[in-house]
């Protein structure tokens, strides 16, 4: 880890710093670890040391806490300390002296401990409040009474470390001290945490990124020394791609890459001693030959990932690029140390088994020596045949017993089958016993009613549990949790039987119309409407191949099942076999037609409506759209090919007139209407008629013409 003394500012006085403890969790405190430093600097430079080493100032947010870190500094020096509270004047609740203090690292000032001796001024709940502060911090005087400062020399800084940058509960720093996690850069910040993969899944090389920090700033070639002490090189960076990889493990902070130019000129190349094949120089970089190194641009604007040629001018951050893999198993060895799962107990990012005759494989105790030696040798056993010693199981109750042993061996229950003994959950808290009986509550069930808990039951063999559920097997399939379709008393999930279609429900209880042995499911036969039952199961009424569901005429009468009054049982007032609500209804007074003296609802009985008429089907009508009024018109020719006036008259049909002629554009719609069937009938009697179309146009007298129709002859 690295030493706080060795980060005491040039030109300062001595630093001295005792060694961090952590308020444990099981003594009431939240887990985090806390270091008093003294040092006769500046807020500023006390704070530039607590980044250096991945921790910040102390945040007291409580009054236990409180106690908790003057303890720590009585323990040291009884001396003031700065700590992580600041007064922002641009924050909306801010004002003197009162408005505006935070934390720095974002927490809420809920709890605040300032002294009454200082302006003698207190709030409502009789503590009094600084003034006049600047927002560069607080300070802790004796017997934990706070008060503000600007920025001035103080003799002590109280760090705190809470960061838990893999958020599995633990503070990162512990985990570093007792070596969990590894820190080979030795800036507190987990290296799992400031590593990135490049996986060969997503296109990448397998290789492992690391943003590396010296404690003091370092030259490039120091940099590429660090990085093969480490058993990596600094970056080579040869496509886009991977030039993005080695930026986002930057972080847009100018860190140095592997490129180092041949003094003398401008012709860059790797330090492993790759070809250059790829660049990308940030505009009007890389061409200065008097700087032979390269860094991400940092320099002006926003971070970039192209490229700054720099000279020697020390810096502390580098990318480290890892690619060794000693054991041959296809992993970055890098990746697979600060993942757990290979040790390197010396810290030279090699794995121990690499550096001695035992195997490469996961070590559970971090010994050095692989699990499978562990367990081959026999100086660990494994009782359970998993791979992992005894000793690296599950021990809640840290009696060197492994839990699952314990609960094997009936040493522990476990009602709840969850792999804890019941003791320990009972002990942390994470289950209950209201009534003190020694049993968890949600245990205490007896769903079959014969005077024990079930998990009494399935401890003494008194019922199954095939589904492991915790709940007997007869329970399961009593309250529908699961079925037991040939109620033989195991359920169906737990047997082992054909099942065609892979719905879980065995090939014997599923449907079978046609009691062949073979699920309907998987008859492979046509099922027109699709409801799992074959089609040659079900009614076909008119026997023509088609089953009723899917035939819209069951009976094959002629008339579909909607209309048919045999399927829909409605009223047929004309007797035709179709529903009366199917049959023609002019007017919409639901009768039809053809039992309806007004068709049309006029008020004039059909016998007597010319609108009731039947209009021919070979009558054209004359569009509106086109001009037209709306009428129809039809030829009739005589099979003579002549017509008496009378027998023309008598031609006319009922409704009709012969036809009057009021424009040219209707002249022209007759014409048209009689030049198809004329050249019919002239084709089929081998000449033309012997007088054209007769029309409604009558003389009355002298030379005063009418139409037939009472309408004024205008046209002619």
């Amino acid at each position: 880890m690295k030493s706080v003394m060795a980060l005491a500012l040039a030109g300062s006085g001595v630093a001295v710093a005792q060694d961090a403890v952590q308020w444990r969790v099981e003594d009431g405190g939240n887990g985090h670890w806390y270091q008093m430093r003294v040092e006769e600097v500046t807020i500023s430079q006390h704070r530039t040391v607590a980044d250096a080493v991945g921790a910040h100032f102390v945040t007291i947010t409580s009054a236990e806490e409180g106690v908790f870190v003057d303890q720590l500094r009585d323990a040291n020096a009884n001396i003031a300390f700065v700590t992580g509270g600041y007064q922002d004047a641009a924050a909306p609740d801010y004002s003197e002296p009162a408005g505006g203090w935070l934390w720095e690292t974002g927490e809420p000032m809920d709890y605040m401990g300032w002294g009454i001796d200082y302006e003698g001024i207190q709030n409502p709940d009789n503590d009094s409040l600084g003034t006049d502060a600047e927002i560069l911090g607080i300070r802790w005087q004796d017997d934990t009474v706070w008060t503000d400062v600007d920025e001035t020399i103080e003799w002590g800084a109280m760090l705190e470390w809470s960061s838990d940058c893999n958020s599995d509960g633990i503070v990162d720093y512990g985990q570093i001290v007792d070596g969990t996690l590894k820190d080979y850069d030795h800036d507190n910040i987990p290296d799992i945490c400031e590593a990135v993969e490049w996986p060969v899944t997503d296109g990448g090389n397998g290789h492992w990124y690391f943003s590396f920090q010296s404690e003091v700033p370092l030259s490039a070639e120091d940099h590429f020394s660090e990085a093969e002490l480490l058993s990596g090189h600094t970056i080579t960076i040869t496509s886009p791609e991977e030039n993005e990889i080695g930026f986002l493990v930057d972080g847009g902070r100018s860190s140095f890459i592997g490129l180092r130019k041949q003094a003398g000129n401008n012709v860059p190349g790797w330090v492993t001693g790759e070809e250059v094949t790829y660049t990308n120089w940030y505009s009007g970089e890389g061409s200065n030959s008097q700087e032979r190194y390269a860094n991400y641009w940092a320099q002006s604007g926003p971070p970039s990932s192209g490229w700054q040629d720099t000279n020697l001018t020390p810096d502390i951050l580098s990318v480290i690029e890892f690619e060794a893999d000693c054991n041959n198993d296809g992993l970055v060895d890098f990746g697979q140390i600060i993942t757990g799962q290979l040790v390197d107990i010396d810290g030279n990012a090699v794995p121990d088994c690499c550096e001695s005759d035992v195997s490469c494989g996961p070590d559970c105790d971090q010994d050095g020596i692989s699990d499978a030696d562990e367990i081959a040798g026999g100086s660990a056993s494994d009782f359970n045949s998993n791979g992992i010693p005894d000793n690296c199981e599950a021990d809640c109750d840290n009696d060197g017993i492994a839990d699952f042993i314990e609960i094997d061996q009936g040493i522990e229950f476990d009602c709840n089958f969850n792999a804890i003994p019941d003791g320990c959950e009972l002990a942390d808290g994470s289950a209950e016993d209201a009534n003190g009986n020694t049993f968890i509550d949600t245990c205490e069930i007896d769903c079959n009613g014969n005077g024990l808990f079930d998990f009494l039951d399935l401890f003494a063999g008194a019922a199954q549990d095939c589904t492991s559920n915790g709940i007997p097997d007869s329970c399961d399939i009593s309250e529908g949790i699961e079925a037991d379709c040939d109620l033989n008393g195991v359920p169906d999930s737990c047997e082992t039987f054909a099942d065609c279609d892979s719905n879980g429900i065995p090939d014997f209880c599923d449907p079978d119309c046609d009691s062949d042995g073979t699920p309907d499911a998987c008859e492979g036969s046509e099922d027109c409407d699709a409801n799992g039952v074959p089609d040659e199961c079900q009614a076909d009424t008119d026997t023509d191949g088609t089953i009723d569901a899917c035939d819209p005429d069951d009976d094959g009468d002629g008339i579909e099942d909607g209309c048919d009054v045999d399927n829909t049982m409605g009223e047929d007032c004309d007797l035709n076999g179709i529903d009366d609500t199917c049959d023609p209804d002019l007017d919409g007074d639901l009768i039809p037609d053809a039992c309806d003296e007004d068709d049309d609802g006029d008020g004039i009985e059909d016998q007597c409506d010319v609108d009731s008429f039947a209009i021919p089907a070979e009558a054209l009508r004359w569009e509106e759209v086109g001009g037209g009024n709306g009428h129809y018109y039809q030829l009739i020719i005589s099979e003579t090919g002549s017509f008496t006036l009378e027998e023309a008259f008598e031609q006319v049909p009922l409704g009709a007139s012969l036809v009057t002629i009021t424009s040219p554009e209707e002249h022209q719609f007759a014409a048209f209407v009689v030049a198809e069937p004329i050249e019919a009938w002239t084709n089929e009697n081998s000449g033309p008629p012997v007088r054209g179309p007769l029309i409604g146009l009558l003389r009355i007298q002298g030379c005063e013409y009418g139409w037939v129709t009472g309408e004024e002859f205008e046209y002619e």
